[in-house]
């Protein structure tokens, strides 16, 4: 009785498939070459190889981009994969009617296509652009005095961004404006505050006064 296998890792994978591709010089060329003849046993050896790296790169910085699917990344890749060698006949006829100049072009928008088609059957895609709360910022004391310089209405804009943590589609919900108007308005009033700032201390700026909040 043999002895059963250990699957593969999907990196040794992706490693082992990166190994058997060539050049990066020479990979379009060579990848053309095998659309032109999908036939060949050699020509479907060499796509998958293309597939599993181009996959395994795009899957890795998905990942990195949307957090929340850093545990989904073998399940990603393997559907991303399938529908990547899937791809290569499509792409044939299409080289056999057109020629395709550069492969990448028209096969990692595919890729990326693929992946968010995956992903939003494992989490909705109003989750996947969900990100961390932004940090409340402290206003330091002689940037008060600034602030009651300018109308209310501005005043409360900027307390409301900056002390509250409030985005731009709340502010304008409370303030009945579009997130553009708010967003060009915020912008005017920092320069606004800024020139402001210069004339009271010349060597600090907005930036390093009001801190915490990412713009």
């Amino acid at each position: 009785m043999e002895p059963k296998k250990k699957p593969i890792g999907i990196g040794a994978l992706y490693r082992t498939a990166l190994r058997e591709l060539p050049s990066y010089r020479e990979r379009n060329a060579r990848v053309i070459q095998a659309l032109a003849n999908p036939t060949q046993a050699t020509s479907r050896a060499l796509w998958n190889n293309y597939a599993i790296v181009t996959s395994y790169r795009a899957a890795r910085r998905f990942v990195q981009r949307y957090e929340i699917h850093r545990q989904n990344f073998k399940d990603l890749f393997s559907a991303t994969l399938a529908r990547s060698i899937e791809l290569f006949p499509v792409l044939a006829r299409r080289h056999a009617r057109e020629p395709i100049q550069h492969v990448s072009g028209a096969y990692f928008p595919y890729v990326v296509n693929a992946l968010k088609v995956e992903a939003r059957k494992l989490k909705p895609y109003r989750q996947m652009k969900e990100r961390a709360p932004k940090k409340v910022g402290v206003i330091e004391d002689h940037v008060h005095g600034v602030l009651e310089e300018i109308p209310l209405r501005k005043r409360l804009m900027v307390e409301a961004y900056y002390l509250h943590g409030l985005n731009t589609t709340e502010i304008g919900r409370l303030m009945d404006m579009t997130p553009g108007s708010v967003h060009t308005t915020l912008w005017r009033i920092r320069k606004e505050l800024r020139k402001k700032m210069r004339v009271i201390e010349p060597r600090k700026t907005l930036r390093r006064t009001i801190r915490g909040r990412r713009r």
